[in-house]
Parts: structure tokens; C-alpha cells; sequence
């Protein structure tokens, strides 16, 4: 486990999760349901603020991965490894107004922090 930490400042991986259903992404149909299945990972060995990444994947797919289910959490943990990674990767979660918050407006029902995170203080690394 490990490859998901949240919001690390430095990070150089961008991670996009494409969905599809029906050979389309959320690009192509906005309306698919969040239960829709995770198939793709893109993974980009550039050095990226959070605000590039979430820019980037918004203009080249879709968003910023998000991990609300544990399901997406083990896809995404076995599919990583495949793609040179570094520790630490960007995701669509952001803490704003004393709230986390998924980018593409998933309720954040699902929660892994790691040892020794504090969900309710965002603090620079």
C-alpha cells in the first residue's frame, strides 16, 4: 500500500483515471453513474503543481483520479506499479473551507488515510 497519499506538495505523477462504459468517457457522456468501471490509468513522469494536473486531465480526459471506493483504491494500487511511479501522486481530492472534497463532485464516502495522516489538517510536505 502507499500510493495514494493525499495532497503532497512536490509530487511529479500525475495520475487520470479514464472511465468508460459503452466505449465512451465522461468526456463524451457526462451523465454515466459513479459505479461506472475504472479501465484506464494514465500516469505522466512530468513535474506538475496540483492546479496543473487537475488542468491537464481536465483538458486531455477527464479529472483527477478519484479513490471513493476500495475497489478503486486496489485497481488503482495494482495498476501503478506498471508505470515507474514515484511514491507520491497526484488525485483529484482537494481540502477546502475545512472540507475534503473529490473534483469531480463524488461524495467522500470512502476514506484510507495513511499511518500518521490527519484528514482534518492540511499540511504541506
Amino acid at each position: 500500500l502507499g500510493f495514494l497519499h493525499f495532497l503532497h506538495i512536490g509530487l511529479n505523477i500525475v495520475l487520470s483515471v479514464l472511465i468508460k462504459r459503452n466505449g465512451m468517457t465522461l468526456k463524451e457522456h457526462p451523465f454515466l453513474p459513479s459505479s461506472a468501471m475504472v479501465v484506464s490509468v494514465e500516469v505522466l513522469s512530468e513535474s506538475r503543481t496540483w492546479e496543473e494536473a487537475l488542468e491537464y486531465c481536465r483538458v486531455h480526459h477527464d479529472d483527477l483520479a478519484s479513490v471513493a471506493s476500495e475497489t478503486e483504491m486496489l485497481l488503482n494500487q495494482r495498476e501503478l506499479p506498471k508505470h515507474n511511479t514515484t511514491e507520491h501522486i497526484w488525485i483529484g481530492l482537494r481540502f477546502l473551507s475545512r472540507d475534503w472534497l473529490w473534483m469531480d463532485r463524488q461524495v467522500m464516502d470512502y476514506e484510507a488515510w495513511g499511518e500518521g495522516e490527519n484528514p482534518g489538517v492540511r499540511t504541506p510536505r
